[in-house]
């Protein structure tokens, strides 16, 4: 538990992941696009690296099975979370450079109705970087739920391996529910909706 500042980190990474989901609820527009992918993904990379390099060193240190004590010190835990919140840096750079943005669609099943989504102008892109975020994301979280599960039995007055583990746990569950849906349903009218409030739920 003697980690306040990733602790620090992870409130800063929860906080901007919540302002990212505000702007996303104002409406659709270039700007809160682009706000939205930053603020949220790279609050996620801090949440989950800071996830990440606390279980990590409690696994390290707890796991020893040698005679000479394992020290973790803070900077390679920073360079965890450095590292994951970089990565996510580099894929909204990405976006930036392959058109993301607000883009008005036509429902192939009512001509008339109309519908605004945060994509790419290429429908290759769209589905290509939602696949690698998305599938970056649940890679992240079941790592540091594999480790989680790993420290789970270390005592509560070294590790929050158990509360980490919990919360873990119901955002993979939401993933295993949420993302197939979102991919599989079909461009129209209803399904744009349902995308929408899935899409919602999810990053809730």
């Amino acid at each position: 538990r003697n980690t306040p500042k990733i602790s620090f980190i992870m409130l800063f990474g929860l906080t901007l992941m919540t302002i990212g989901s505000m702007i996303y609820c104002l409406g659709v527009y270039d700007w809160n696009c682009d706000m939205f992918f930053f603020l949220f993904y790279v609050g996620q990379g801090m949440l989950i690296g800071g996830m990440i390099s606390k279980n990590y060193r409690i696994y390290k240190i707890f796991k020893n099975t040698s005679a000479t004590p394992v020290v973790i010190r803070d900077s390679r835990l920073f360079l965890i979370i450095g590292l994951i919140t970089f990565y996510f840096c580099l894929l909204f750079l990405f976006a930036m450079l392959t058109g993301f943005g607000a883009y008005v669609y036509t429902s192939p099943s009512n001509s008339l109705y109309l519908y605004v989504e945060c994509s790419f102008e290429s429908k290759f892109w769209t589905i290509f970087m939602e696949t690698l975020v998305q599938c970056s994301s649940i890679f992240l979280r079941l790592i540091a739920l594999i480790i989680a599960l790993l420290t789970r039995k270390v005592s509560r007055s070294y590790s929050e391996s158990y509360q980490i583990l919990i919360v873990l746990g119901i955002y993979v569950c939401i993933d295993i529910t949420t993302v197939p849906l979102y991919f599989t349903l079909e461009s129209g009218t209803d399904s744009a909706i349902l995308r929408a409030v899935v899409k919602f739920i999810h990053i809730f």
